[in-house]
This record gives structure tokens, C-alpha cells and sequence, in this order.
């Protein structure tokens, strides 16, 4: 899979329930994209360790760090935009291909934005920089029967 095939997607409103159910619009202002999946890790030392740490895993952690085009009057740059400055939930699902084809997978997820900064390279085009960490209804999510 190349990173090209990919595909960031939002909705207007919120998941209340399964991705499934939402309307996906593609995000297509979007340079680079890094969906960040760490789990916690959480130390389980004890005197029988013969001096040695160690350690278990505990919660999962999704981030998405996102590099777009700075494009006012674009729909999916305009509500990322408005989450962020309204402290507002986003629905967004990262995607390993087209949402409408059955097998593609991703993570799909309300987010809160809590990063957007604006890049102004001298002989460049103008970018935000993006961070986006999970809310609420996350979920791993694999399209079936599209």
C-alpha cells in the first residue's frame, strides 16, 4: 500500500453510534497524515524481579498528527478550523483506502483538535500543522458490504 491510497475523512456531525452509520466526506486538503497508536505503559515491578523493571500495558492512546493545505473556504479545513476554536468534537475516521469499499480499515473516532498551526515558508505553500487526539466512540473500523 502506498501512502497516496490513504484517506482522511470527516463528518459534520459527531458519532453517536457505529462509524457505519455516519457520512463521511473525504478530506482532500491533506498533505501528510501520522495516525499514532501507542499503548500505555504502566510499571509492574515487584521485589521478585530479581532487580529488574517490569512492565505491562494498560490504555490505548490514538493521536493523529496531520500536515494541510491552508485552504479557507474549504469544507473539511473550515470545520477542523471551527472544532478547534469552539473546543467542538470532530468525527474522523483514518482510513487505509476508499470508506465506501468493503475490507478498507482505519480507526474512526470523535477527536478534539488540539493543535493548528499556521506554516508560512518564504518559497513555499502556506500549511497548518494539526493534532487531533480521540474523544469519544473510538473504534476500530473495517467497511463491510459497501
Amino acid at each position: 500500500m502506498k501512502g497516496f491510497e490513504a484517506k482522511l475523512y470527516f463528518s459534520a456531525t459527531p458519532l453517536a453510534g457505529l462509524p457505519s452509520t455516519a457520512t463521511w466526506t473525504e478530506l482532500s486538503i491533506v498533505k501528510d497524515i501520522t495516525l499514532n497508536d501507542e499503548l500505555e505503559e504502566t510499571d509492574v515491578t515487584t521485589r521478585s524481579g530479581a532487580g529488574r523493571k517490569a512492565t505491562d500495558v494498560g490504555m490505548r492512546d490514538n493521536s493523529i498528527d496531520l500536515e494541510i493545505t491552508w485552504t479557507p473556504g474549504n469544507g473539511g479545513f473550515d470545520a477542523m478550523l471551527a472544532a478547534y476554536k469552539g473546543r467542538n468534537l470532530i468525527a474522523i475516521a483514518v482510513m487505509d483506502g476508499d470508506i465506501a469499499t468493503a475490507g478498507k480499515t482505519g480507526v474512526a473516532s470523535n477527536w478534539k483538535v488540539t493543535k493548528f498551526t499556521r506554516n508560512e515558508p518564504l518559497g513555499g505553500q502556506v500549511t497548518a500543522n494539526v493534532t487531533i487526539k480521540a474523544n469519544s466512540f473510538m473504534a476500530d473500523y473495517t467497511v463491510v458490504g459497501a
